[in-house]
C-alpha cells in the first residue's frame, strides 16, 4: 500500500492512483509468472531429441502458443511501468518457437550425420572382411615358406661341409604397367600372390615374411617428379586481400571478446573455422617479393593470436558441464543452467536485436553470479571435497524448489490445460523419485523428507482432480439468481478473510521490507481483486455491502502504511540513538542529540510502540546527562543554553542538581574573608543575599518548567488540531463522524482554556517570596 507523507502524518492517495496500483500490480505479476513459464519451456526444447514433429514437439509447440496467447489478452489496458517486461515477454517466446523449430533441425543433421557415419563404418567393416580372406591365403604360402626353410637348416646341420658365406641380392621388379599408372600412388598395390610369382620368376628364393615386410618399408628408387607449375600472384592483390583479412580479424576479434560458450559448440566452431579459413588463404599466396612474405607473417601471427584467444574463451566440456562461460566458483549455482540455454538459443536467434538483448542480460548475470562468488563462499564447492550429507541436502534443496515452481505453476495453468497438467503430474513423480533416492542420517532430515512427500501427494491428488475436470463438459449456471448466490458467498467469504486480516493490520509494528508487510498487503490486493469480479445489481443492498466492505480495505491498507511508517520513523531515532552511544567519546554535540528530540517529539505512535519510545526517551536523557555532566563538571554559572533548549524537563533537574550543590558547599562554608573559603554568619548580609538568590533560582526553574508544560500542551493542540483537519477533509457526511469532530474539538478547547501564559512573571515578590506555585 502506498502512502504520502506530509508532517508526520501518512495520506492516501486519490482511489483512481490506488485502482491503477493495484492494476499495475497484478498486471506485474502475471506477466512475471507468464515470463518465468516461458523460462521453463527452453529446458524441455533443449531436451527436445526427435527428429520428427511427434507428439512431443506439438506439446512444447502447443504450450508455447496458449503461453503467447495468454500474453496477448494481458495487452489490453496495459500500465506504462509494466510496457518494457511484457515486451521482453513476448520477445522470449518468439525466442522459444525458434530456438524449438532449430533443436528440431539440428536433431534432424545430427540423425543424418550420425546415420552416414553408420553407414561407413558398415562398409569399411565390409572391406575389411575382404582384406582378412586375403591375408588367409597368404598366411598359407608363409606357412610353406617356414617349412622350407627348417628343412634347409636341417640338412646343413647334417652337412659335414664347411660353411660358406653367400651374399644375396634382392631385387625388386616394378612391372612396366604399375610404372605407366603410377608409381607414387601407393593405392596400386600387388596382392601376395603376384608378389612372390614375380619373385619366383627371376630365380630368386623365398623370402621369410619379416624381409619382406622389410623391404617394404623402404622408399622406393624409382621416383618420378612432377612438374608443378608455380603460380606468381600479383603483390598489389595479395596486399588487398591481407588488408580485407586484417578488417574482418578485427571485427572478428570483437566477436571472440563476446563470445560465451563451450569449446567445440556452435559458436565456438563457428568462429575457429573463419580464423582458419584466413590462415589457408594466407598459406596459399606465393609473393615475389620480402615486403609482401612479411605482411604475410604479420597476419598469420594476428590470425594465430585470435584462436589462442578463442582457446582461452572457451571452456571444456569434460572440465564442466554447463555451457555457459563463468568462474568455477559459480559452477554450483541452480540459475546457471537457464543462463546457459539462453545463450544457446542466442546463437539461433535471426533478430540481431533480440540477440544482443538477450547476450546482454548474460553478461549482466553472469558478473553478478561472479561478484557474488566473490563475496560468499557458498557458491565454492569444489567436487574433491564434497560430502555425500552436502550433496543430498542440496539434492533436497533443489527438489523443495521444485516443488515451490510446481505449486505456482499449478495456481497460474488455466484449467482447461490437460495437457499441462499431465506434464505437472510426471514432474511430481521426479519428484518422488528424487526424494526415495536420498538417503539420511537424522530425524530431521527424515522428517523433512516425509513432509515432501505428503505435498508432493496432495499436489499429485489436485493435478489428478483437475485433469478430471478438464475432460468433463463445463457446466453452467441455468438461472441468474444462482449467480447471484454465488456472488454472495463469495462476498462472505471475503468479508471473513479480511476478518483475519484486521487484527494483524492493527497489531502490525514492523516496516515495509518485512515479509509480514507484504504478505498482509498482498492478500489486501487479492481481496480487491476479487472484488472487482463480483457484479451486483447498482443501487442494491449487495452492492452497498460491497462497496463498505471496499472501503474498508482501503482504510486498513492505509493504516498498514501508517503503522509500518511510524515503525520505520521510531527505528530511525532509535538508531540514532544507538549511534551517538556508540561514538561518544567522538561525538560530544548536542545538534544531533537535539534533531532526534525534535524529530520524535513531532511524530505519533500507536498505542503497540508506546513501551518502545519510553525506552528510547529514557535513552535520550541519559545521553543529555552525561553530556551535561562532562561539560558543566567545574563550573556552576555556565548552563548551556542548547541543553535547555532540547529538553526542559531535563535542563530543569540538572539546574536544580547543580544549584543544589552550590547551595550545600556555601551553608558549609567556614573560613574568612582572607581565606579561600569565605565562613558566613548567620546575619551577616552576604548570608541573606546567598539565600535571596537560592529562592530566585528555585522560582526561575517553577518558571521554566511551566512554560515547558504549557508549551507541551500547545504542541499537543496543534496536533490535535491536525487531525481534526483530517478528518473533516475525509467527512463523509455521517453521524458518527460528525460526532468524533465535535468531542476532538471540545477536548482542544478545555485544553486552551487550561494554558495561562503570561508573559510578564516576576520570579520573587516584595517580600522575597516565590510567585509562581509548581504544579
Amino acid at each position: 500500500m502506498a502512502h504520502v507523507e506530509s508532517m508526520g502524518i501518512a495520506e492516501s492517495k486519490s482511489p483512481l492512483e490506488r485502482r491503477n496500483t493495484v492494476a499495475r500490480r497484478s498486471q506485474r505479476r502475471s506477466i512475471t509468472n507468464v515470463k518465468a513459464r516461458v523460462d521453463k519451456v527452453f529446458p524441455s526444447i533443449k531436451r527436445f531429441k526427435s527428429v520428427n514433429k511427434d507428439e512431443t514437439y506439438h506439446t512444447i509447440h502447443t504450450e508455447i502458443e496458449h503461453l503467447q496467447n495468454e500474453l496477448m489478452r494481458k495487452a489490453r489496458d496495459l500500465q506504462p511501468q509494466v510496457r518494457n517486461l511484457y515486451d521482453n515477454t513476448l520477445k522470449k517466446l518468439d525466442a522459444a518457437f525458434i530456438a524449438l523449430d532449430d533443436k528440431l533441425k539440428e536433431n534432424q543433421e545430427k540423425s543424418a550425420r550420425k546415420q552416414k557415419e553408420q553407414e561407413e563404418k558398415a562398409e569399411k567393416k565390409k572391406k575389411n572382411k575382404n582384406q582378412d580372406v586375403a591375408s588367409e591365403n597368404n598366411d598359407g604360402d608363409v606357412e610353406i615358406q617356414e617349412v622350407e626353410e627348417e628343412q634347409e637348416a636341417t640338412n646343413l646341420e647334417e652337412s659335414t661341409d664347411k660353411r660358406k658365406t653367400v651374399e644375396l641380392k634382392f631385387v625388386q621388379i616394378i612391372p612396366d604397367e604399375v610404372i605407366q599408372a603410377d608409381v607414387h600412388n601407393n593405392n596400386v598395390a600387388k596382392s601376395p600372390e603376384e608378389k612372390r610369382k614375380s619373385i619366383l620368376k627371376h630365380g630368386v628364393a623365398v623370402m621369410p615374411g619379416a624381409m619382406m615386410n622389410e623391404m617394404a618399408s623402404k622408399p622406393r628408387t624409382v621416383s618420378i617428379q612432377q612438374h608443378q607449375d608455380n603460380k606468381v600472384e600479383d603483390n598489389e592483390k595479395i596486399n588487398t586481400k591481407i588488408n580485407e583479412i586484417i578488417e574482418n580479424l578485427q571485427a572478428t576479434e570483437y566477436q571472440i571478446a563476446d563470445f560465451i560458450g563451450k569449446r567445440n559448440g556452435t559458436q565456438h566452431n563457428r568462429i575457429r573455422d573463419k580464423l582458419l579459413g584466413y590462415m589457408d588463404v594466407l598459406d596459399g599466396f606465393s609473393p615475389s617479393d620480402d615486403y609482401t612474405v612479411e605482411q604475410i607473417n604479420i597476419c598469420k601471427n594476428y590470425v594465430t593470436s585470435c584462436l589462442n584467444f578463442l582457446e582461452e574463451k572457451a571452456l571444456d566440456e569434460e572440465k564442466l558441464q554447463d555451457d555457459v562461460f563463468y568462474p568455477a566458483a559459480v559452477a554450483a549455482s541452480p540459475v546457471v543452467s537457464p543462463v546457459k540455454l539462453l545463450v544457446d538459443v542466442t546463437e539461433r536467434v535471426s533478430d540481431k536485436t533480440v540477440a544482443e538483448e538477450i547476450t546482454n542480460d548474460v553478461k549482466k548475470h553472469l558478473k553478478i553470479l561472479e561478484q557474488r562468488a566473490t563475496k560468499d563462499q557458498s557458491f565454492r564447492r569444489p567436487s574433491n571435497q564434497r560430502k555425500t550429507g552436502n550433496e543430498d541436502e542440496e539434492k533436497l534443496m533443489k527438489l523443495k524448489n521444485d516443488l515451490l515452481n510446481i505449486k505456482t505453476t499449478i495456481d497460474t495453468t488455466p484449467t482447461n490445460a490437460e495437457n499441462l497438467f499431465l506434464g505437472l503430474k510426471g514432474r511430481l513423480d521426479l519428484v518422488k523419485l528424487g526424494l526415495d533416492q536420498l538417503k539420511f542420517t537424522s530425524e530431521d532430515e527424515e522428517k523433512q523428507r516425509d513432509i515432501l512427500y505428503n505435498e508432493v501427494e496432495t499436489l499429485k491428488n489436485m493435478v489428478e482432480a483437475k485433469i478430471s475436470l478438464t475432460r468433463q463438459a463445463v457446466r453452467q449456471w441455468p438461472i441468474e439468481q444462482d449467480k447471484e448466490k454465488v456472488n454472495l458467498e463469495e462476498l462472505r467469504k471475503i468479508e471473513e478473510k479480511f476478518q483475519t486480516l484486521k487484527p494483524q493490520i492493527e497489531s502490525f509494528t514492523g516496516v515495509t521490507s518485512d515479509n509480514k508487510f507484504y504478505e498482509l498487503d498482498e492478500n489486501s490486493i487479492k481481496l480487491i481483486l476479487k472484488m472487482d469480479k463480483l457484479d451486483f445489481e447498482r443501487g442494491s443492498e449487495s452492492h452497498t455491502k460491497k462497496i463498505e466492505l471496499l472501503k474498508e480495505i482501503y482504510n486498513y491498507g492505509d493504516l498498514l502504511d501508517q503503522r509500518a511508517k511510524q515503525s520505520e520513523d521510531l527505528l530511525e531515532v532509535e538508531r540514532g540513538v544507538n549511534d551517538i552511544e556508540r561514538n561518544f567519546a567522538r561525538n560530544l554535540k548536542l545538534k544531533d542529540l537535539d534533531a532526534l528530540n525534535e524529530k520524535d517529539n513531532q511524530r505519533q505512535y500507536n498505542e503497540h510502540l508506546l513501551q518502545r519510545k519510553q525506552t528510547c526517551i529514557r535513552n535520550m536523557e541519559a545521553l543529555f546527562e552525561k553530556i551535561s555532566s562532562n561539560k558543566e563538571r567545574s563550573t556552576t554559572d555556565n548552563v548551556p543554553k542548547q541543553v535547555a533548549a532540547i529538553n526542559p524537563s531535563y535542563s530543569i533537574s540538572t539546574i536544580e542538581l547543580q544549584f543544589a550543590r552550590v547551595k550545600k558547599e556555601i551553608d558549609a562554608f567556614p573560613g574568612t574573608s582572607t581565606e579561600n573559603n569565605i565562613k558566613l554568619a548567620q546575619g551577616n548580609e552576604l548570608r541573606s543575599r546567598t539565600i535571596v538568590l537560592s529562592k530566585e533560582v528555585h522560582a526561575y526553574i517553577d518558571i521554566l518548567r511551566s512554560k515547558a508544560e504549557e508549551t507541551e500542551t500547545i504542541k499537543e493542540v496543534e496536533n490535535q488540531l491536525k487531525s481534526i483537519n483530517d478528518m473533516i477533509d475525509t467527512y463523509k457526511g455521517m453521524d458518527t463522524e460528525l460526532n468524533a469532530i465535535e468531542h476532538e474539538l471540545r477536548t482542544v478547547q478545555k485544553k486552551l482554556e487550561s494554558i495561562r501564559v503570561c508573559q510578564r512573571r516576576k520570579p520573587l515578590d516584595e517580600k522575597g517570596e516565590s510567585t509562581h506555585k509548581y504544579v
